[in-house]
């Protein structure tokens, strides 16, 4: 009997699950299948559509895109607009983006940017409390920030958060 080939992976974090159904399947086409067949339930267009649906009977629906940067020509990006959803976006802190040159241009030099006095006197940040899973609180600090088309009256927003509005410590921003 020969070796069974393997089936070409599914795309990222789906390939773990797909596998696990591999001994269910008598030929190489049906794992293809069943790979192609996840793969397009996580498309842009299908998880858009799902939202809004969702949004249309009633359900609160929101979509979080992490460690990305988009255009406005990604299809996820003009799904989630058309569908009217809210979404949050999570920029990496250095990456950088166009803006006059007397303008911020990193979300790290937005939040420099922004007055911090001291706790009585935060100037534009917010105190937020925010709650773990392990029942513990921490009170970190919230605000609007400007960068590039950012505004905090436009569409588009960018929120900073972090324990610590004066140092702004990498891994607590």
């Amino acid at each position: 009997m020969t070796a069974r080939r393997p089936c070409p992976p599914a795309p990222g974090p789906l390939e773990d699950y797909a596998a696990r159904f591999d001994d269910l399947f008598f030929s190489l086409a049906q794992g293809r299948g069943f790979r192609e067949y996840l793969a397009g339930l996580a498309t842009p267009y299908t998880l858009a559509h799902h939202f809004a649906r969702g949004k249309a009977a009633g359900f609160g629906c929101r979509a979080v895109v992490a460690d990305c940067a988009h255009s406005a020509s990604d299809d996820w990006y003009l799904a989630l607009r058309e569908a009217g959803l809210a979404y949050v976006d999570a920029i990496k802190p250095h990456r950088g983006t166009w803006a006059p040159a007397d303008q911020p241009h990193t979300p790290v030099e937005a939040a420099h940017a922004l007055i911090w006095r001291h706790a009585k006197h935060p100037g534009d940040w917010t105190p937020v409390e925010r709650h773990f899973r392990d029942g513990h609180t921490e009170t970190w600090r919230a605000a609007d920030a400007r960068l590039g088309g950012y505004r905090p009256d436009s569409p588009c927003r960018l929120a900073m958060a972090t324990t610590d509005p004066a140092g702004l410590p990498e891994r607590a921003t």
